[in-house]
């Protein structure tokens, strides 16, 4: 288990033209057959402020740059239960983002880990994700898109 420490991270709920977000299906070796869909996000760097992470994971992860994502709409911490994990708690503040249409997020810039964790990339209403049956992440992910779609 972690050390009792906090890993800080930003995750950005990014929608498309009709209201749907873009997940990632991520599966942790030491959880086998325990894959969750997640927002597009990760762990800050020494020094960056939430915005800064969250730009910077964007552009890691889907190979969008954008460089004002506005305030935080969102932040929670929870315990971390996972035995692979260097921390125990982690805190997630959350942005929002809106492109016109969906795309095919590049793995350009994905780290060794992703390539290895993320087994699917797909953009789900709250509505299909509810009804999936695959976990997700946070609990309340559907509630968030419901409650930040834009109009």
């Amino acid at each position: 288990m972690g050390d009792g420490s906090t890993r800080y991270a930003s995750r950005v709920l990014l929608f498309d033209g009709s209201g749907r977000v873009l997940l990632f299906l991520e599966e942790f070796p030491d959880l086998p057959g325990q894959a969750k869909w997640i927002t597009p996000g990760g762990g800050a760097e020494p020094g960056e402020t939430p915005h800064q992470t969250a730009v910077r994971e964007l552009h890691e992860e889907t190979g969008l740059l954008v460089p004002d994502l506005g305030p935080i709409v969102h932040s929670y911490g929870f315990p971390v239960n996972r035995p692979g994990a260097r921390h125990s708690f982690a805190h997630w503040d959350f942005f929002v983002h809106a492109v016109d249409e969906p795309f095919e997020p590049s793995r350009e810039r994905w780290t060794a880990e992703e390539r290895l964790t993320v087994k699917d990339v797909g953009w789900w209403s709250a509505e299909e994700l509810g009804t999936a049956g695959r976990g997700y992440a946070p609990f309340d992910l559907t509630d968030l898109i419901e409650r930040f779609r834009p109009e």
